[in-house]
């Protein structure tokens, strides 16, 4: 009697796991991990939108790291797709990304790409200070959204198949070292 209730149990609880899953899923897009870093730069909002929409070549010269950038589908625009590599210590990242959201205005630029894994989201946000500077935030998150199925995946992909691609330190020491790079490259004028 046990062993029939828990044959019939099994798929209740799974049934259950899977629909809590899709209702997390839906209302938090949370990841497993956000990494942030905030400079800040004195130059205008134009000049960092129009850095970033030069990236073809602006890319491999920010940091030596960068390797390469391409406009897959020939725009800049939402929907349009990238493709960047750079080697950090070593390690590889070769990234094909769609852009999600773009928006400048006087006092705002912000620039998100999503890679076409699903796994990672990076997003550039420039906003005008008070005193007429710009203030740089770069985040990137890495890994499904939280759930039952997404720790799984995250699992899988960040400690099974890609452990090295998942130092979060090397990713963030190299994100700051970026910021550091741009606020050099923007305040020289060096466009």
């Amino acid at each position: 009697m046990i062993m029939i209730l828990k044959k019939q149990t099994l798929p209740l609880l799974l049934g259950f796991m899977i629909t809590f899953s899709m209702n997390v899923n839906s209302q938090n897009n949370n990841r497993m991990m956000e990494l942030r870093d905030s400079i800040t730069i004195n130059t205008t909002i134009a000049d960092v939108s129009d850095w970033f929409e030069n990236l073809e070549t602006n890319f491999v010269r920010w940091n030596v790291r960068h390797k390469e950038f391409k406009y897959l589908t020939g725009g800049k625009e939402v929907g349009d797709k990238v493709y960047f590599a750079q080697c950090v210590e070593g390690v590889w990242y070769k990234v094909k990304a769609v852009i999600t959201e773009k928006q400048m205005d006087d006092t705002l630029f912000n620039l998100t790409v999503k890679s076409t894994t699903g796994l990672g989201v990076i997003t550039f946000r420039a906003e005008k200070q008070p005193d007429g500077s710009v203030l740089f935030t770069h985040i990137e998150s890495f890994g499904a959204r939280r759930s039952f199925f997404g720790n799984f995946v995250n699992w899988l992909f960040f400690k099974a198949f890609f452990p090295k691609q998942a130092n979060w330190e090397l990713i963030k020491q190299d994100m700051q070292e970026d910021d550091r790079n741009l606020k050099r490259i923007l305040e020289k004028s060096d466009l």
